[in-house]
C-alpha cells in the first residue's frame, strides 16, 4: 500500500480538484501551502486504501489478523505512507536490509506505534535478496533474531528462492537452528519497554528543502536518506553506545510524554502545531527538550 510514483493522472487530478478545486503542483516546494496540501492529500487517499482493504479482508473474513507491510513508511514522503496508516493494521510489519542500527530503529518505532504486539521485523537469509544464493553468516543471522528477541519483537527470515523454484534444504536446517537458540526465551516476552528518553520521529519531517524546485520525477522513489532520518539514527546512535534506555516516539505519544525524563527532536523540519503545542506543555510541565538543527522552521502546512 504506497504509491511507487508520484501519480498525476487523470483520475488523480479529478480527484484533487474535486477536493481542493486546485491543479496538482508540478515542482516540489516544501515552503508553499499548495504542495504541502497535494502531499497530505496523497498521505490521506493511501491511508484511506489500505482501511479499505482492512475493512474488505475483515468483512470476508471476520476475526483474521491483517496488516500491510509497513516497510515503506520509513522511506522519503514518494511513497505517501504516513504513520496514521498504522490503525489499519493489526500490528506492525515490515522488511528491512540495513545495519544493526536500523534494526534497532524499525523496532522501537514499530512496537511504540503499533496496535497491538508484537510488530514483526523481517529480513533475509541471503546476503541480499539480489544474490539469493549466498547465506548470511550464522552470528549474523543469530544477531538479528537475538536483537528481535531482545525487544520482544517477533521475527520472520525471507527467503528468495531460486527462480527455477527449488529450495536449499540447508537454509531451513540453519534457520531452525537459530530459532531454537530464540525459542526458550519467548516465554518470558513481551510487557512494557523501560524507556528513560524518547526520540521524536516525524512522518511529516521525511523530505529535504533541498528538493525544493525540483520535478515531481525526481529523485529517487526509494529514499530513505533525508536529513530527519540522518539526525535520528544519530540520536539513537548516542543513547544505545551510552547505553542510556530510549525509544523511538511519534505523535501517538504526545498524551503521555510525561513519562519520560527527556524528549529529543532530531532535526524535526517541519511540525504540526499540535505537536509544538504539546511539547511546550511537556517542557512548561518539567521536561526537558533538545530539539537539533533545523526543528519546526515550518509547519507541516508550509508555513514559516
Amino acid at each position: 500500500t504506497f504509491w511507487p510514483h508520484v501519480c498525476v493522472c487523470p483520475h488523480c487530478r479529478a480527484k484533487y480538484r474535486s477536493e481542493t478545486g486546485r491543479e496538482i503542483p508540478r515542482t516540489i516546494d516544501w515552503g508553499s501551502p499548495d504542495w504541502c496540501t497535494f502531499q497530505s492529500a496523497r498521505e490521506r487517499w493511501m491511508t484511506e486504501f489500505a482501511g479499505e482493504l482492512s475493512t474488505c479482508v475483515k468483512a470476508l473474513r471476520p476475526g483474521v489478523t491483517a496488516y500491510h507491510n509497513f516497510a515503506t513508511a520509513l522511506f522519503s514522503w514518494r511513497q505517501g505512507v504516513s504513520f496514521a496508516s498504522a490503525a489499519h493494521h493489526d500490528f506492525l510489519g515490515a522488511d528491512f536490509y540495513g545495519d544493526p542500527l536500523e534494526q534497532l530503529v524499525v523496532i522501537k518505532l514499530m512496537s511504540n506505534l503499533s496496535q497491538n504486539r508484537p510488530a514483526e521485523f523481517m529480513t533475509s537469509r541471503c546476503v541480499h535478496l539480489y544474490d539469493h544464493v549466498r547465506m548470511k553468516p550464522r552470528d549474523q543471522m543469530r544477531m538479528q533474531a537475538f536483537a528481535a528477541t531482545l525487544f520482544s519483537a517477533a521475527f520472520l527470515f525471507i527467503d528468495a528462492i531460486d527462480i527455477r523454484g527449488t529450495v536449499n534444504p540447508r537454509v531451513y536446517e540453519r534457520v531452525g537452528d537459530v530459532f531454537s537458540e530464540t525459542a526458550p526465551y519467548e516465554p518470558w516476552l513481551g510487557g512494557d519497554p523501560v524507556e528513560d528518553i524518547a526520540v521524536y520521529f516525524s512522518d511529516d519531517a521525511r523530505m529535504d528543502f533541498a528538493e525544493n524546485g525540483l520535478p515531481l520525477s525526481g529523485p529517487s522513489p526509494w529514499s530513505a536518506a533525508y536529513p530527519h532520518a540522518a539526525a535520528l539514527r544519530g540520536a539513537c546512535r548516542a543513547l544505545q553506545q551510552a547505553h542510556i534506555p530510549f525509544g523511538v516516539i511519534t505523535r501517538k505519544q504526545l498524551d503521555a510524554l510525561d513519562q519520560y525524563k527527556l524528549v529529543i527532536l532530531p532535526n524535526v523540519l517541519r511540525m504540526r502545531a499540535e505537536e509544538t503545542d504539546a511539547f511546550r506543555r511537556y517542557v512548561r510541565d518539567g521536561g526537558r527538550l533538545y530539539a537539533s538543527r533545523y526543528t519546526s522552521l515550518t509547519e507541516s502546512s508550509g508555513s514559516p
